[in-house]
């Protein structure tokens, strides 16, 4: 048998999925909010699917093993690149809009953490984004763009950013949970 081994894309899926109101979507929707290509995202499908994350049956992401996964696993399967340059993008991580107005700091470019992008308003440390349509799901969707920044947020930073991304995931997470259909 083999083993299924994630891609960074997945979890980008994932979130597409996690954000989809509808029980009976079609590939294309889950494609579109990633802002992957239809094959892409019925590969990563599969994966998900073959990692526990995903049911076969319901078609909807399995919460206690996305939790447990986001929260304590995402770190080490895919850590944050954080390049020494300073550079114009998106704000991510503690930067991004529902985390930065909860914590006060430097406000220098060095401790604002952007993913590298000609459209981007902010500058500070360049951040590898999880997959490199990350910037654009982001745009598309200010869920979507909170849930790839918590993401970030999970792997960058102190503690006390850490802890707070991890209280704002659980709580996004339990409201995407009450919200399906």
């Amino acid at each position: 048998m083999k083993r299924p081994m994630m891609k960074p894309q997945d979890v980008v899926v994932l979130f597409s999925l996690l954000l989809c109101e509808k029980a009976d979507w079609v590939i294309a929707e889950i494609a579109n909010g990633a802002s992957l290509s239809i094959s892409e995202t019925h590969a990563s499908i599969g994966r998900l699917e073959d990692c526990g994350l995903l049911s076969p049956a319901s078609r909807r992401p399995i919460m206690a093993p996305v939790r447990e996964f986001l929260l304590h696993g995402l770190k080490y399967v895919f850590p944050v690149e954080v390049g020494g340059k300073i550079t114009r993008g998106m704000p991510t991580a503690h930067s991004a809009p529902r985390i930065s107005e909860r914590i006060a700091d430097g406000g220098g470019v060095e401790d604002t953490y952007v993913w590298p992008c000609a459209h981007g308003s902010s500058r500070g440390m360049s951040v590898t984004p999880l997959y490199r349509t990350v910037p654009e799901a982001a745009q598309k969707s200010g869920s979507m763009y909170e849930l790839l920044a918590l993401a970030d947020a999970l792997c960058i930073g102190r503690i006390r950013e850490k802890k707070l991304a991890e209280k704002l995931l659980e709580k996004r997470l339990a409201e995407l949970e009450a919200a399906r259909p």
